[in-house]
């Protein structure tokens, strides 16, 4: 594997995992809302929701700890989905061309126990 392909490799795993788990963000955020304020104080999440929209905070309170979420989610994933993908095609390359059609199962649940 060359390094530029293993360098595109992570970059889309860090990427993928970042904009995925970042674009949830505002569903964490009424849901922790939810969670934290007493019984009784929203009617349910739509409610929680509006209450936040209007707020002092406004649409940007929706999008509180995405900073720290893309981070985070961008090393998670470029180590995750980069390193399964260069494991895999490692043990697929050592296994040959018919052993890894066959074994395709295992050598990916291998994989991915070594990443």
């Amino acid at each position: 594997l060359q390094p530029a392909a293993a360098a595109k490799i992570f970059l889309a795993g860090g990427l993928c995992s970042s904009v995925a788990h970042t674009l949830l963000v505002p569903l964490d955020v009424v849901k922790t809302r939810l969670q934290t304020e007493p019984p009784g104080t929203y009617s349910g999440p739509l409610d929680c929701a509006r209450s936040l929209a209007a707020s002092e905070e406004g649409a940007a309170a929706f999008l509180q700890g995405a900073g720290a979420t893309a981070f985070g989610y961008a090393l998670a994933g470029a180590c995750a989905f980069g390193l399964l993908e260069v494991f895999s095609r490692a043990i697929n390359e050592a296994a040959g061309a018919g052993n890894s059609l066959f074994f395709s199962t295992p050598l990916l649940a291998l994989a991915s126990a070594c990443a």
